[in-house]
């Protein structure tokens, strides 16, 4: 019944094989397209073969095919939880069973749960070596889970056994531009195109790429084949609206933006983009109109909020321009204009006393905001040196963009897997989002490679004393990190983890050797006090 009922699936492939970025089995269906619903028909037939072989599992638990179309029939309802516990008991059956194993990945996948997709696809890739698509989404798995590098190398021996396959092509310039190796991507997306030059999403990404270089002709091609291929796809316009006002084309990127809109008059980016094209047209009315529709769509957009200050700013309505500027700053604290556009618009409104400090945290923002600029620069030149996207990292978190500065740091340590800087600050970078597991396991790791390393230590001792309820670990980990290095971050660790446990007496001490250290710290003796007061208040 195995391969009848593969035969069934294989005449109706466009309606039952859509598995997101992942291939099946079946080699044939392209999978770049849209999510479909099973028809009635469909639906129906396969619900009875879900109880037919059921029935045929109950009669005889050992026969693999049964548990495997079982498997097919769930995925294709997206049944997944039946679905992995049928390919499971089919790899315990048939232990070397390359499709079972392989489908078992897609499901762990679907659940995205990558780590234990990665192990299936490994598998499949062990038994079978010289097939493509177990690579493809073996990168596809460890490109989500943000391991870009062994991404990067899946794709390769993909590309490299398939080499006319577009989406493998499609799926390695992806990774590549994550890395920020925009050059290899640009190729990569170029060979997508050659292969298959109706893929409107490669051409899309290439033209991306490109733009990105700042290479404008090329990127508007690009763009223009988009639109001759789908000449509904908003994007494009957008892009094309993007790149004629970077080059001062103003009447150009207008009709770009009118275009997109016509299409599809509630495209946010079309919006926002047609607002910018008016107010460089010197049109700020029509900029502010075009701003709050886009506001209304969007209104926790810090940008959005500050490009209408601006626009209000264009037509001197500072008040209202003060209030976005306000609102965008309430959203994101850390975006550095919106604090220099309020700071002049205080100036112009003689409150100039009152402008001072946002021009002063304006000025501290920028700096950290031109780091993070010239680190972008440098990962670009070189997107395999392990030092440029520590650089990077370390300027996003400045920045308070933690989800970003994660992904750089998990690329330092691919690509310099003793790292151990890159290890501690990923804990932090983890700790700020609220991913105490994952920060604990990147402090573990620091430890490991580094037993000295005492920034590790009081991170996690203080991890397990916030947030693992974990104080007889805490106290171990702060008190090595006392015998590593008696300094005032160590010994305070120690008096919080001491404190905490009840020991105020072992707490104080620690504290006093802390301030003996440095006496005149200010800031160490407000924080001890606020915890000396929750005692009390305990």
């Amino acid at each position: 019944m195995r391969n009848l009922l593969l035969a069934v699936l294989l005449l109706s492939t466009p309606l039952l094989t859509d598995t997101g970025p992942y291939l099946t089995f079946i080699p044939s269906v392209r999978q770049d397209d849209a999510p479909r619903e099973l028809s009635p028909e469909d639906e129906t037939r396969l619900l009875n073969d879900v109880i037919y072989f059921r029935q045929q599992i109950e009669n005889d638990r050992s026969e693999p095919d049964n548990y495997f179309n079982l498997g097919l029939a769930a995925i294709s309802l997206d049944k997944l939880a039946t679905a992995e516990a049928a390919f499971d008991v089919v790899t315990k059956l048939r232990t070397q069973d390359v499709d079972a194993h392989f489908n078992l990945g897609m499901v762990y996948a679907r659940q995205e749960r990558y780590d234990e997709a990665i192990g299936a696809f490994s598998r499949v890739v062990g038994m079978a070596p010289d097939r493509a698509e177990p690579y493809y989404n073996l990168g596809q798995a460890y490109q989500l889970s943000g391991k870009l590098i062994k991404s990067m190398k899946s794709f390769v021996q993909a590309t490299t056994l398939e080499s006319d396959n577009a989406l493998f092509h499609y799926g390695r310039g992806i990774t590549e531009e994550k890395l920020g190796a925009l050059t290899e991507a640009a190729i990569s997306f170029s060979n997508a195109v050659s292969i298959d030059p109706d893929y409107v999403e490669a051409r899309f990404v290439l033209g991306r790429v490109l733009l990105d270089q700042k290479k404008f002709q090329e990127a508007r091609n690009a763009f223009r084949e988009v639109l001759r291929v789908d000449p509904g796809m908003v994007r494009a316009y957008c892009q094309l609206g993007m790149i004629a006002l970077r080059e001062g084309s103003v009447d150009e990127a207008l009709r770009a933006y009118e275009n997109a809109l016509r299409i599809d008059d509630a495209s946010l980016e079309a919006l926002a983009g047609f607002a910018q094209a008016q107010l460089r047209a010197g049109q700020p009315d029509k900029a502010i109109s075009l701003y709050q529709k886009a506001i209304s769509l969007d209104p926790e957009s810090a940008e959005l909020l500050y490009n209408a200050g601006v626009a209000y700013a264009g037509a001197e309505r500072h008040e209202e321009a003060l209030a976005m500027f306000s609102k965008a700053i309430e959203i994101n604290p850390e975006y550095p204009e919106p604090y220099l556009a309020i700071g002049n618009a205080l100036n112009a409104l003689g409150r100039q006393d009152d402008a001072k400090q946002f021009l002063e945290k304006f000025r501290q923002l920028n700096i950290f905001k031109e780091e993070l600029s010239q680190a972008e620069s440098l990962v670009k030149l070189h997107p395999r040196v392990a030092e440029v996207h520590y650089n990077m990292a370390t300027a996003l978190t400045e920045l308070s963009r933690y989800e970003d500065a994660v992904a750089e740091f998990r690329i330092a340590t691919e690509l310099a897997p003793r790292f151990v800087h890159a290890y501690n600050n990923l804990g932090v970078a983890y700790v700020q989002l609220g991913r105490f597991e994952e920060a604990r396991s990147a402090y573990q790791q620091t430890i490991l490679l580094d037993s000295t390393f005492v920034d590790a230590y009081t991170n996690l001792a203080w991890l397990y004393c916030e947030h693992g309820q974990n104080l007889e670990r805490a106290l171990e980990l702060a008190d090595k990190a006392v015998k590593i290095a008696p300094t005032v971050v160590s010994y305070e660790t120690l008096a919080i983890v001491r404190n905490a446990r009840g020991d105020y007496t072992g707490a104080d001490e620690a504290i006093r050797n802390a301030f003996r250290i440095e006496p005149e710290n200010t800031i160490l003796q407000k924080r001890w006090e606020q915890i000396k007061k929750g005692r009390d208040s305990s």
